[in-house]
């Protein structure tokens, strides 16, 4: 749990989203990194994809944290059919989901760095172990 005031990785998650275009970045990225995302995700419109994506990422966010809330969010999150014009990622994408968001994070954090990626990989792993776990 990282719920100290100073935790690199929510001061990073702060950052970009002070920043124009971050969930666009985020958003662009991961359906360019899959066919599969794309066709699932591709009729999504703009604005309920990025809305899904930023849901995702603050309970992701606030799992990393320890609050308790988030839990109930994620299992909403793992519970939800994918590929129903809602944004909602399956689960076996992930993976490309959190590499997707760190390439957006490098664009969008002028304090990027190497430690600084490893250290997200490391905070939203727990949580989407979580999802994984919880998928019906």
């Amino acid at each position: 749990m990282a719920n100290e005031p100073f935790d690199p990785v929510w001061l990073s998650y702060g950052r970009c989203c002070l920043r124009d275009g971050f969930l666009d970045t985020f958003c662009g990225a991961f359906l360019g990194k899959s066919p599969e995302a794309a066709s699932l995700l591709g009729k999504t419109s703009s604005d309920e994809l990025k809305r899904s994506f930023e849901k995702t990422l603050a309970l992701l966010m606030m799992f990393h944290r320890g609050e308790r809330v988030a839990t109930m969010g994620l299992t909403q999150v793992a519970r939800s059919p994918s590929g129903q014009g809602d944004g909602v990622v399956p689960t076996h994408l992930y993976p490309l989901w959190i590499e997707s968001l760190v390439e957006a994070v490098r664009q969008h954090d002028h304090h990027f760095s190497h430690e600084l990626a490893e250290a997200w990989r490391h905070a939203l792993d727990r949580g989407v172990r979580y999802i994984k776990s919880t998928a019906s």
